[in-house]
């Protein structure tokens, strides 16, 4: 990217190593990324100002091909700042306003996510998303509250927009012909955070309601509209606030920031498995494409997971992409797709599990439909079966039955993991003197709904001692000479009781981390603080820094000192990266 000189100051470029891949710029090598340090006569000024603060990015998205300005809504205190991208195929270059950007996508680019990260000399922003459309985005045109003043659109598009204020509606005009089927569906809570429960309407020019939703996809909106007649329709926008409060009307703010994806072709709603083994995925992991308008034998892409985003899953020429968390616990699971098994939709016949761990996908496409599984367990062995659906912003109402075959008696039932988990996940052990147990597992959903929206993958595995560990943010920063502590949460699950030490690893020149061991027992166990220490310098010759925080084991026979887990944080729901940022900043001046 391209760095201005301010007041006057003098710049010399740096080298930031430990640095996760770097934008491409045509002008500089994709291998290098450079840090602005300030010289002497900068130093207290530095130290002075504030940390960088990110709240959103508008528009939210754009185009493969296009340059687009993009404003970083927050706080910079210098500028020009830089900016970290997890994408080579994007550019990002300051404009001469704070605050905004010039950002181009190759044309060769996939559509998907780019994770932009911004910073100065003396701290880092968030992790912030931008969506990468494979189609046109069209801007909202004010005022667009009612039919007759909406913003025209063609499709395939992805409009965008915000409802800056309290009652205000934004509408989309568009044509369409007898026999298409049109898919609007909105991005806004999802990904983008935003604070809105949006509700989105398909409406005729006199605004009679021809379709309506408000919880598809979490609780973003979804449209899917069979055309009955060539003509013009609308579509309406509103929200109410993601927390209710004791405002009657629809709900507005400089947050409310959606993208709303409409096409009359192919689009991706999501793919099957919806979530990901750790290792071992093999040739059985080709993904099912659940949608509209997809051809017959689409293409599909899968582009693998980075540290800071999963696997994309994506349908040559069709809108949208589908994302697959990993499940820590599976290891090169049997892969069962049964939309794939005509009998597992047609009948009540039950699907036999060669082995496990398995990962199973389906739909339930029936009301009243109960999908059976059959698998052999080694009896006194604890199982674990765990769906996937409403945590994928899916609709299935989960319920999981275990029942073992041989006595008919019902091993376990559940419909919720937990108080704030929607999705089932149930623990059960088989009891018989034979070697093998068979035993039947079963997935309904608890209301009775059907559907694509009743999408599922459900992971069944053995369970076996487990450690995760986790902390809070994924940005940090020191001064020189002085130090810093990160709390770090342990989980350890299913009987772990070993101690493990706690330790940063790819750390920066300078920068130093004693190890702390967490006991299996006492206060340890849940959290340790791990201690920073930077070293005293009067300016620091590297600013910014990637690291990690991992979990070692400490077993005498383990003679490799296995890495057992690394921790990780929740960018944005959904989420997860295991990347976290360090900021050097040079001593603080003597009071």
């Amino acid at each position: 990217m391209h760095h201005r000189d301010f007041c006057n100051a003098r710049f010399r470029l740096l080298p930031l190593r430990s640095l996760p891949r770097v934008p491409r710029n045509p002008s500089r090598s994709a291998a290098r990324v450079f840090a602005l340090t300030v010289g002497m006569a900068m130093t207290c000024l530095a130290n002075a100002f504030g940390d960088v603060k990110v709240d959103r990015l508008f528009p939210p998205a754009i185009t493969v091909g296009a340059s687009t300005v993009v404003t970083s809504e927050g706080k910079f205190d210098a500028w020009p700042a830089q900016v970290w991208c997890d994408r080579d195929d994007v550019t990002v270059t300051a404009e001469k306003d704070s605050g905004k950007w010039n950002i181009t996508i190759a044309a060769d680019a996939v559509p998907g996510i780019a994770w932009l990260r911004f910073y100065d000399d003396t701290s880092a922003s968030s992790l912030m998303p931008l969506l990468v459309e494979s189609v046109p985005i069209v801007a909202e045109v004010e005022p667009n509250n009612d039919p007759e003043k909406a913003t025209r659109i063609d499709l395939p598009t992805a409009c965008f927009g915000k409802l800056e204020k309290g009652g205000e509606v934004d509408c989309f005009i568009f044509s369409a012909t007898a026999g298409q089927t049109v898919v609007a569906s909105v991005m806004a809570n999802r990904l983008l955070s935003s604070p809105m429960d949006a509700v989105l309407q398909l409406v005729d020019r006199r605004g009679n309601v021809l379709a309506q939703n408000d919880d598809a996809r979490g609780i973003d909106p979804q449209i899917v509209f069979p055309v009955p007649k060539d003509g013009e329709y609308v579509l309406r926008l509103f929200a109410f606030p993601l927390v209710p409060n004791s405002t009657i009307g629809f709900a507005g703010g400089a947050d409310f920031v959606y993208r709303i994806a409409v096409t009359a072709g192919p689009m991706l709603d999501y793919s099957l498995p919806l979530v990901e083994a750790a290792t071992g995925h093999g040739e059985d992991d080709v993904p099912s494409l659940v949608g509209w308008n997809l051809p017959e034998n689409v293409a599909l892409k899968k582009v693998p997971s980075t540290d800071v985003s999963p696997t994309l899953v994506l349908a040559a020429g069709a809108v949208g992409w589908s994302s697959r968390p990993v499940v820590s616990q599976l290891v090169n699971p049997e892969i069962i797709d049964l939309t794939r098994l005509a009998t597992s939709s047609q009948t009540d016949e039950a699907t036999a599990l060669q082995r496990l761990p398995a990962l199973v996908s389906g739909q339930v496409e029936r009301a009243g439909q109960v999908l059976k599984l059959r698998a052999a367990v080694p009896p006194g062995k604890k199982h674990r079966a765990t769906i996937y659906s409403q945590s994928s912003n899916l609709k299935l109402d989960s319920v999981i039955t275990v029942i073992d075959l041989e006595s008919g008696k019902q091993l376990a039932r559940n419909d919720d993991a937990s108080s704030t988990v929607r999705d089932a996940s149930i623990d059960f052990t088989a009891s018989t003197k034979a070697e093998q147990a068979t035993v039947e597992i079963q997935v309904s959903d608890l209301v009775g709904g059907f559907g694509s929206g009743r999408g599922f993958t459900m992971a069944i595995y053995q369970v076996e001692p487990s450690i995760s560990i986790a902390v809070d943010a994924g940005e940090f920063k020191v001064a020189a000479g002085e130090s810093l502590e990160i709390a770090v949460k342990i989980a350890r699950a299913d009987g772990f009781d070993q101690p493990v030490s706690i330790q940063a690893v790819d750390l920066p020149s300078g920068v130093t981390a004693t190890e702390v061991v967490s006991e299996p027992k006492g206060d340890s166990s849940k959290e340790v603080k791990l201690k920073f220490e930077a070293a005293k310098v009067d300016t620091v010759s590297m600013r910014h820094a990637s690291i990690r925080i991992v979990a070692v084991s400490t077993m005498p026979t383990d003679a490799d000192k296995t890495e057992l887990a690394t921790a990780s944080y929740q960018s944005k729901p959904g989420f997860k990266s295991s990347k976290l940022w360090i900021t050097l900043t040079d001593a603080k001046p003597a009071k």
